[in-house]
């Protein structure tokens, strides 16, 4: 072991002076403490949850989702210490000997926190999740914009005899479209389960109108003004 670790305290400095065979005799003589990953429950909410651990290095390395909040005090829960908001993904460097964790409650969420020592010379995190994700999203949006050429269900005409169903629920559909051939009295439509009438629509198409629709994938229901006309859909 060199010298000037034997005399003095394991400090930042003293490290840096190390060799990584040095470093890692430390690891192993546990003079050096491995990462603490603690994960806490948010469902009945945290109040000043005590934390004995020291380091200069803090991070919410990952939650639930992105809206998972808690905040964060550092050595004291003093009225007048800060309080830090972390949220996934989000890191501070400073000394501190303790930590006080307060949030909301939160159900069914949970945090995983990483605390170190030496954080920027022995220990870093660098998060390129958000990149990731970023990326992930684009590709979505790009496979949209794309459209579709098969048609999940197709398309037809149905006769509306009495009020009914134009088309089902469909989870793959991208896009649909509705027409009330000409001559035809007008078309009463919902974008839900709800049995149509003529006071209780949502769209009403006149002869000859068409009614084009992207995203929606639930049912459609219909109502002629004059029962047994066609209607006429197609689903991409």
């Amino acid at each position: 072991m060199p010298e000037y670790i034997k005399r003095n305290q394991l400090t930042v400095d003293t490290i840096q002076k190390l060799s990584f065979e040095e470093i890692l005799r430390l690891i192993e003589g546990n003079q050096i403490a491995e990462p603490y990953l603690v994960t806490l429950d948010l469902s009945d909410g945290l109040d000043n949850k005590r934390i004995e651990i020291a380091g200069n290095f803090f991070a919410m390395l990952d939650a639930t989702d992105s809206n998972v909040s808690i905040k964060v005090q550092f050595n004291t829960n003093s009225t007048t210490a800060p309080q830090f908001p972390f949220t996934k993904g989000l890191q501070i460097k400073k000394p501190f000997r303790r930590i006080f964790i307060s949030a909301e409650s939160q159900p069914g969420k949970t945090v995983t926190l990483v605390i170190s020592n030496f954080g920027g010379v022995l220990f870093d995190i660098n998060d390129n999740r958000s990149a990731q994700t970023m990326t992930a999203t684009l590709e979505e949006i790009r496979d949209e914009l794309k459209g579709g050429s098969t048609a999940s269900a197709g398309g037809g005409a149905i006769a509306l005899a009495a009020e009914g169903v134009i088309l089902s629920a469909n989870p793959n559909r991208k896009s649909f479209g509705i027409y009330n051939p000409i001559g035809n009295d007008y078309l009463y439509i919902r974008f839900d389960n709800t049995v149509v009438d003529t006071t209780n629509y949502a769209i009403c198409l006149p002869s000859g109108a068409c009614y084009i629709g992207d995203d929606y994938q639930g049912i459609i229901r219909g109502l002629m003004a004059t029962s047994g006309q066609y209607a006429h859909y197609w689903e991409i």
